[in-house]
């Protein structure tokens, strides 16, 4: 929850600076923590770019721990782990 709560901070960050809506700040960071990346919403300024890239890296890891999560629960759920 942690990072989604970073991805959203530094999403709402990136969308005052840029003068986005507290929606399309949000919507922007979620679709860049996802890595689509529509390219509708988009930072002008450099310094809402890198933290673009911050957020995409926040999103990777988030994703990971997601699965690596999955993937445990479904190990633990079919008894198929291997020692």
């Amino acid at each position: 929850m942690s990072l989604a709560l970073a991805i959203t901070l530094l999403g709402q960050a990136v969308g005052k600076q840029e003068g986005w809506s507290h929606f399309d700040s949000v919507y922007w960071s979620f679709i860049t923590a996802t890595t689509v990346g529509y390219g509708d919403v988009h930072p002008i300024k450099n310094k809402s770019k890198v933290t673009a890239i911050i957020i995409a890296f926040l999103g990777l890891t988030l994703t990971g721990i997601l699965i690596a999560v999955a993937v445990q629960a479904a190990t633990v759920a079919l008894g198929t782990t291997h020692r």
